[in-house]
């Protein structure tokens, strides 16, 4: 019989790895938001016992806050509390609610003191070159990016997205 051993904050940086490899392969949605969220309850849980602050905004463009807040808040809590209402659907949100919360998992992993690993930081790229607008000028991934234009990726179709994250992701997973 198998044993584990496993640290609360490597569970969770697995749980945002395969989320990234789910949603850049264009697989099961629904997992990925899972994993995702499982994942941000076990950081959120860590800094309850360290002086991090997780402040979801830290880096959001100021007025786009409640935008942001409202989209979580609504997924989480359909996945959180299934018990309520076993007929309750979700309908209505958009696949991108996944990108923002890995986003906000990867943002909290690193506020806790851990380094991104490279599936985590090939993300992080890809998440401030879709979405440039949420963010603040000196949000340190939109400053590394500044010198291209990535419009063709954002107007492009959400598979050749991800697609592209793939790569991204592949590439930067294959160093050494």
């Amino acid at each position: 019989m198998a044993v584990i051993h496993v640290k609360s904050i490597e569970v969770a940086q697995q749980q945002i790895e395969v989320a990234i490899q789910l949603l850049f392969s264009a697989r099961d949605v629904v997992a990925a938001h899972t994993l995702a969220s499982a994942s941000g309850r076990i950081l959120i849980a860590l800094a309850d016992h360290r002086p991090a602050a997780l402040d979801p905004n830290v880096y959001i463009r100021p007025g786009r806050e409640d935008q942001v807040s409202d989209l979580m808040d609504r997924t989480m809590a359909f996945f959180q509390y299934p018990d309520q209402d076993a007929a309750a659907m979700l309908d209505g949100v958009q696949e991108e609610i996944n990108d923002l919360m890995l986003f906000q998992c990867c943002q909290w992993y690193q506020a806790l003191g851990n380094p991104l690993a490279p599936g985590m930081q090939a993300f992080m790229a890809w998440f401030v070159v879709m979405y440039p607008d949420l963010f603040i000028d000196d949000h340190p991934f939109k400053q590394r990016l500044a010198e291209a234009d990535f419009s063709w990726l954002r107007t492009a179709p959400r598979a050749q997205q991800l697609s592209f994250g793939q790569k991204l992701l592949m590439a930067n997973t294959q160093v050494g």
